[in-house]
Parts: C-alpha cells; sequence; structure tokens
C-alpha cells in the first residue's frame, strides 16, 4: 500500500459490492432492520432496486459531486456529519465515503439532518455513489417529493404534518380523536420517523424497499396514504392503549408492536385506496403553517435574535474591561 497525495476521493461502488460488507457490517446501525433480507436476496436486490433511479427520474440530477471545503461547514455541522457517519456504519472506510458525500451534500443543500446519512447510506447500499447522490438531490429538490424535509428547522415537514392531520380525521376519525383529544398527541410528534427518515429504522428492510418503491413512484401522497394506512392497521392496539408510552411504542413502529402486530402487504394495498381529491396542497400547506407553526417559530426566532443582542452586549462589555 502506499499513499496518495491529497484529492477528491474516487466515486464508491455500492455498498453491498465490498467485499465481507455483510459480515463487517452486521452490527451496523443502519443494518438494525435488516433481519437477513439482504443476505438471502443476494444478487437480486439490485433487480429489486434497479427501478428506483427511473422512477425518480434521476439522470437529470446526474453530475459530479463537489467536494467540501475546508470552511463551507461550521465545526459543529462537521462533527454532527461526522457522529452520524458513526452512527449509520461501523467500518471506517464506509464511514469516510459517507462523511464525504454527506459534507457535500450539505454544502450543496446548505442543510444538513440526521435522516439524510440514514437515506444516503440506504440508498448507497445498492447503488454507486453518483446515483445515489442524483437520487438525493431529487428527493431534496422536487416538490413531488420532500424538499425542506431535510434542514435543521424542518419546518416543511411540520407544515405536511399539520396537512396530515385532516385527512386522517376523513379517513381514521376515531384514531384521530383518541390520539388528540385522549392523549393530545399530534402527528408531528411521530411521523418524523416515518416521512424525513422514510422509515429506514422503522420498517423492516423487506417492506421497506417495497414502501421506498411505493414513495418514488407517488411522492409525497403515499406519505400521508400509508400513513393513514397505518392507523388503520393499528387502530384496534391504539384504541385499547392505556397510557402515551404505549401509544408512543406502536406509533413508533416499536420491534414488539411489528412482531405482535405485523405489516404486511394488505397496508400497502390499503394505502393506494386512499385518495385526496379535494387536497390543494399549496392552500393546505400555507393553513398548516399559519394555524400551527407561524406563531411558534416567529417566537422563537425573536427569542434567538433576543440571545444575540445579549450576547453583542456581553461581548462589548468584555472588550470595556
Amino acid at each position: 500500500f502506499f499513499s496518495l497525495p491529497k484529492m477528491a476521493a474516487p466515486a464508491t461502488p455500492p455498498f453491498l459490492r465490498v467485499p465481507q460488507f455483510l459480515e463487517d457490517e452486521k452490527d451496523a446501525p443502519l443494518l438494525a432492520m435488516d433481519d437477513g433480507f439482504l443476505q438471502a436476496q443476494g444478487e437480486a436486490i439490485y433487480e429489486t432496486t434497479s427501478t428506483w433511479a427511473g422512477l425518480l427520474s434521476a439522470e437529470t440530477q446526474l453530475r459530479p459531486l463537489q467536494e467540501a471545503k475546508e470552511g463551507d461547514l461550521t465545526a459543529d455541522v462537521d462533527r454532527i456529519i461526522e457522529k452520524d457517519a458513526e452512527r449509520t456504519f461501523m467500518q471506517p472506510c464506509q464511514r469516510e465515503a459517507l462523511s464525504r458525500v454527506m459534507r457535500s451534500l450539505a454544502v450543496e443543500f446548505k442543510n444538513y439532518a440526521q435522516a439524510m446519512s440514514y437515506v444516503g447510506g440506504f440508498l448507497m447500499l445498492m447503488h454507486d455513489e453518483e446515483t445515489s447522490v442524483a437520487m438525493m438531490r431529487v428527493l431534496n429538490g422536487n416538490p413531488k417529493y420532500i424538499p425542506g424535509y431535510w434542514t435543521t428547522e424542518a419546518i416543511a415537514f411540520a407544515t405536511d404534518a399539520y396537512v396530515f392531520l385532516p385527512l386522517l380525521e376523513a379517513h381514521e376519525p376515531e384514531v384521530a380523536k383518541l390520539l388528540k383529544e385522549k392523549f393530545c398527541i399530534m402527528p408531528e410528534t411521530y411521523l418524523q420517523k416515518w416521512w424525513v427518515a422514510l422509515c429506514i429504522q422503522s420498517l423492516p428492510f423487506e417492506l421497506g424497499v417495497v414502501y421506498l418503491k411505493h414513495f418514488f413512484e407517488g411522492g409525497y401522497i403515499f406519505l400521508f396514504q400509508f400513513a393513514i394506512a397505518l392507523h388503520w392497521h393499528f387502530k384496534e392496539k391504539l384504541l385499547a392503549a392505556k397510557d402515551h408510552a404505549e401509544v408512543y411504542s406502536i406509533l413508533r413502529l416499536e420491534r414488539k408492536v411489528l412482531q405482535e402486530t405485523p405489516i404486511t402487504e394488505a397496508v400497502f394495498a390499503q394505502a393506494l385506496t386512499y385518495s385526496f381529491p379535494d387536497l390543494d396542497i399549496d392552500k393546505a400547506r400555507q393553513t398548516a403553517y399559519d394555524t400551527h407553526l407561524k406563531a411558534r417559530i416567529e417566537r422563537a426566532r425573536q427569542l434567538a435574535e433576543e440571545d444575540d443582542d445579549l450576547s453583542d452586549f456581553d461581548d462589548e462589555d468584555e472588550d470595556d474591561e
């Protein structure tokens, strides 16, 4: 082995093509929901996922990834990306490849969220780096998908969570009433793993690949459909829940819950029966934001500005001394 001069790293092939990958990464957090699925699939996994880039029209976003330069990211964001890579993979080579891609995308997207590491890492299992990055660009930029979800504040996600609330009330009124009135649980508090992280750490991979295929076909509308279907599927459990902890264990799709009430293809079939012909998404988002989020966000920003002003005042006092 010999050292190469520091330069842009070569694009990586699919991680599953790396010799001994599944053995070396068997304890990786990203593979927590694998349950032997990838090993059993073997070469078939590439056929299973071969349509994904086409469904996203990812070829429109194929272009070289620009390496992040020193100073492009704050020290905090750089540290978080490094930690997230460690929370995703076990081996240094996978961690380094993922963190390099995440740094570049954080610069390109002008934002970063932990879910990017999980989604990007999952895509990179079956796709080469260039294709995975192109798919991430579509998800983050195309209004059909989840633009604005992968941000520090995630206002777009929270807005859609409140757009979802009346849809749930229309299709599963009993469950919606229970969550809202008995437990004071709003969708914003539990939909993040389903929508922002795209169920990658919530569904067994065998179901996760089905979920992603439907999402790539249907966009954010499928997120609404499947979320309603999950409330339908777990209706009996939710209605029988005794406390907040039990409700959240169901909504977080904890292992015990999935073992007791497995999610099957029937849940996907049920999801696709829902339609929202009267949904004006732009109007619904504006209403949701104005009603549920605007005052809270403006207040938070005002407090942040006041903190900055106090910090500046303290700095001036120190200078005077």
